[in-house]
C-alpha cells in the first residue's frame, strides 16, 4: 500500500519539473492537447512544366513545327502561304496555282515574251517547243499548288470546318469541302472563318450567332458553305470579327 502511494507520487511532477514540462508544451500525461502543432505549410507548386499542365494536355511554351519538312504530299513538301488563328482553332492555307506561278521568278514574263514571238515567227519549231514546255510547267504548278486549307484544334460550333460531330483535331486535317476549289484568301474570327476561292466564291463556316456567317439565318455551319448573297459580287478583301462565348 505504501509502495503504491510512492509510485503515484513519482508519476505526478511537481515544482520545477512541472514548469519545465509546461514550457515545452507538455503535461504529465503527454502532449498538451491545447497546444497542437501547426499544420505543415501548403505544398509549393512543382516545376514549370507541372504549372503549365492542363488536364492531360501540355501547353506549348515555344514554337513547334506542325508540318515539318519531310512530310511529303504528292512527292513534295507542303508550301503554306497563309496562317490564321481563332479562339480555339488554327488554320493554314496552302499556296494556290497563281501564287505558285508568281513564286517561279520570271515565268510570267517569259511566257508572255515567248507567246508573242510564236505569233511573230510561227515557222520557228524551237519557239513552239519552248511554248509547249512552259504550258506543261503551268500545268505542273497547278497540280502542285492546290490552295487547300488545313485546320486543327477545338471547334465545338463547327469552326474546324471538318463536318458534323468533329470538334477536336490535335493535328492538321485537310478540309475536304474545299478540295479542288483553290482557296486564295482566308480570314479567321474567334469562332468562325471566311475564305475566297480562285473562282471568286465567298464561303463561311463556324458559329452562326448574330448572322455572322451571311446565310440569312443564325445557324452554325460545320463545313464551308457558299454565301449565296455574294455569289455574283466581286470581293477582294475579307475579315472576320470576334464575339460569342
Amino acid at each position: 500500500k505504501g509502495q503504491g502511494k510512492k509510485n503515484k507520487a513519482a508519476k505526478e511532477p511537481t515544482g520545477s519539473n512541472a514548469l519545465a514540462l509546461a514550457a515545452a508544451g507538455k503535461h504529465h500525461g503527454g502532449e498538451n492537447p491545447h497546444n497542437k502543432p501547426k499544420p505543415p505549410p501548403p505544398k509549393a507548386h512543382g516545376s514549370l512544366t507541372d504549372m503549365l499542365m492542363k488536364g492531360k494536355r501540355q501547353m506549348m511554351r515555344r514554337p513547334t513545327p506542325v508540318m515539318p519538312t519531310g512530310r511529303i504530299k504528292r512527292g513534295r513538301d507542303y508550301v503554306m502561304h497563309q496562317v490564321e488563328a481563332g479562339a480555339r482553332a488554327s488554320y493554314a492555307r496552302e499556296a494556290n496555282r497563281e501564287e505558285g506561278i508568281e513564286a517561279v521568278e520570271g515565268l510570267k514574263d517569259m511566257t508572255s515574251a515567248i507567246t508573242q514571238l510564236v505569233l511573230d515567227y510561227p515557222e520557228s519549231e524551237g519557239l513552239r517547243e519552248l511554248r509547249t514546255y512552259l504550258t506543261e510547267e503551268y500545268a505542273t504548278i497547278g497540280r502542285a499548288y492546290t490552295g487547300d486549307v488545313f485546320a486543327w484544334g477545338t471547334g465545338e460550333r463547327g469552326e474546324l470546318g471538318l463536318g458534323d460531330g468533329v470538334v477536336y483535331r490535335p493535328r492538321p486535317a485537310r478540309l475536304s469541302a474545299l478540295e479542288r476549289l483553290s482557296v486564295s484568301k482566308l480570314a479567321a474570327g474567334m469562332r468562325h472563318v471566311l475564305c475566297i476561292t480562285a473562282d471568286g466564291l465567298i464561303m463561311s463556316w463556324g458559329y452562326g450567332r448574330d448572322g455572322r456567317l451571311g446565310h440569312d439565318d443564325y445557324q452554325d455551319r460545320a463545313k464551308p458553305t457558299v454565301i449565296e448573297a455574294l455569289k455574283h459580287t466581286m470581293v477582294d478583301v475579307i475579315a472576320a470579327g470576334g464575339g460569342g462565348p
